[in-house]
Parts: structure tokens; sequence; C-alpha cells
């Protein structure tokens, strides 16, 4: 799995950091050690559904496709209550598919 943290691949404005706030490189490390711990606490064979706000969204996104994160606001973009869906694979994860809005015709 990609770091928590890709500080080669991370823009100046993930760094930014808002007065009383969080970069998103600190939103981004927050999330994907939230998604370790549910993975970890997981069956191997049980099926998981998040259902988030697009920041939490984009944080994971950026996370499993090692792509910085203002990058993917910037271009991935997420319709509203698009579907992510990820799966566990031996130790790593794979993108099955990002912001599907097929479903709403």
């Amino acid at each position: 799995m990609p770091s928590s943290r890709s500080g080669a691949r991370a823009s100046p404005r993930s760094r930014a950091t808002p007065e009383r706030g969080e970069s998103l490189l600190d939103l981004r490390e927050r999330v994907v050690e939230g998604f370790d711990r549910l993975l970890a606490e997981s069956g191997a064979d049980e099926t998981v559904l998040v259902v988030t706000h697009g920041g939490v969204l984009y944080a994971l996104v950026s996370h499993l496709t090692d792509t910085d994160f203002v990058t993917v606001v910037d271009e991935g973009g997420q319709g509203n209550c698009a579907i992510n869906e990820f799966r566990a694979v031996g130790d790593g994860i794979e993108v099955v598919r990002t912001n599907d809005t097929s479903y709403r015709g």
C-alpha cells in the first residue's frame, strides 16, 4: 500500500494549514489511520460500507492511488452520492471504481 504521507508527491497546497485547522496532509494521515484500523478489525471475507463526505473520499482516493491530494481534488472530483469501491487483496488494496454515478441514470 502507498505510504500515508506521500511527501515527494505533495503540493505546497497540501501542506498549508489554515488557522485553527489542519493541512490536507494531516487530514489524509488521520483518515488513512482510521481506514487502516478498519481494515485490521474487519474479517477477510467481510464487506464493509463506509458512508462519508467528500473530504474523506478525496483523502482515501489520494492515498490508495498514490496521487497528490490537491490533484485528486482539482482533477478527480466526486459527484454527489458517488460510489467508490476498494477491495482488500492480500496486503494491498485494489481500486475497483471511483466517482461512479452511473446508477443515477
